[in-house]
């Protein structure tokens, strides 16, 4: 349930999963992501990096499906256009 907890409550996510969302303070859309192919995935996905590195052309990121409650992590190409959640600290 924490992929579910992240998305924002918005009309892009599937109207079935908008339920119960808006709780960590992180709204997250469907944004999709970017590769060589062009936009992929806008509306049914959110992609973001992770700060942790794993090699010169490989980090972490994690992404969020429209259709399941979770979040996933797994290594992705730099190269990608992923989405990035900016924090400031207090």
């Amino acid at each position: 349930m924490a992929g579910e907890n992240m998305k924002a409550p918005s009309h892009m996510w599937d109207p079935y999963y908008s339920i119960l969302r808006d709780k960590t303070g992180f709204d997250a859309v469907p944004a999709g992501t970017y590769t060589e192919n062009g936009n992929q995935s806008y509306g049914l996905q959110a992609y973001f990096w992770c700060a942790d590195n794993f090699s010169r052309s490989e980090a972490w990121c994690c992404i969020l499906y429209d259709f399941k409650n979770d979040g996933y992590s797994y290594l992705d190409y730099k190269c990608y256009g992923h989405s990035v959640r900016c924090v400031k600290e207090s």
